[in-house]
């Protein structure tokens, strides 16, 4: 929601965030689908094997990363209908993953978030599966500056590349 806010004032040109919601009017430029990952105290992992029913959210206290700011975790739970008991809230993405770590609770983000962070956390893909589309959110293409759509044509340059790079290294 301060993204929104910010695109909206003019604070900032435009940012790589998750998709905006339906009530957010901004262009939007898709760059890539990201997986969300399950985050769980190391204890509970090899109860699991390679996947974590989404709705074993449930079965464990929660920690949510910004809570009603109508981020992925929020629409996530709102959508798939997952009633989790939420017992610690913050603001910051590392922080839940220390908490998952000190075994206060389970919670998921994005695979591109934490898959260079380490510690004892168990990180498994949902049964099943869930994405979200990252990408660029601007208030409008055509009002652009000039150098707001040379960044938007170096971002998806890179991605491009990067992702034929990652598919030669595989």
């Amino acid at each position: 929601m301060e993204l929104a806010k910010w695109l909206q004032e003019g604070v900032i040109d435009l940012s790589f965030s998750a998709k905006p919601s339906m009530k957010d009017e901004f262009d939007w430029i898709p760059v890539l689908t990201d997986e969300l990952m399950a985050w769980l105290p190391e204890r509970y992992g090899s109860n699991y094997g390679d996947s974590f029913p989404v709705k074993d959210l449930e079965k464990y206290p929660f920690i949510i990363t910004q809570p009603d700011n109508d981020t992925d975790i929020d629409r996530v739970l709102h959508d798939l209908g997952i009633e989790a008991d939420i017992h610690f809230s913050t603001k910051d993405a590392y922080a839940t993953y220390k908490m998952v770590e000190a075994d206060l609770g389970v919670s998921f983000n994005q695979q591109l978030i934490a898959r260079d962070w380490t510690g004892k956390v168990t990180v498994l893909s949902f049964k099943p599966a869930q994405y979200i589309e990252l990408g660029l959110a601007l208030p409008s293409m055509n009002e652009a500056s000039p150098v707001t759509k040379q960044f938007i044509s170096y971002v998806k340059q890179s991605i491009l590349e990067q992702g034929a790079s990652d598919k030669n290294e595989n």
